[in-house]
């Protein structure tokens, strides 16, 4: 099954990632988000600055290295 994740979802749950593994030391803090997309579709993913809330709107951003990674629409576009 093949679908589109573009667009925006809202938060379901959230982490920050405080102590990493190894690969990913440098990176920590980080956030990882479990996002429910439109179609009711739930996946994971990291927020690419700060902390998430459940309910907040999220954008996807990008794939990178095989990972999701999603961004707080601008200012008044949510």
């Amino acid at each position: 099954m093949s679908e589109s994740l573009d667009g925006q979802g809202i938060v379901y749950s959230h982490t920050t990632i405080h102590a990493a593994p190894a690969n990913f030391a440098d990176e920590a803090p980080y956030t990882v988000v479990l996002v429910e997309h439109p179609s009711g579709l739930r996946f994971t993913g990291r927020l690419k600055d700060g902390m998430a809330d459940s309910g907040d709107t999220v954008v996807l951003s990008e794939l990178k290295e095989d990972a999701y990674w999603f961004k707080r629409p601008a200012e008044g576009t949510s």
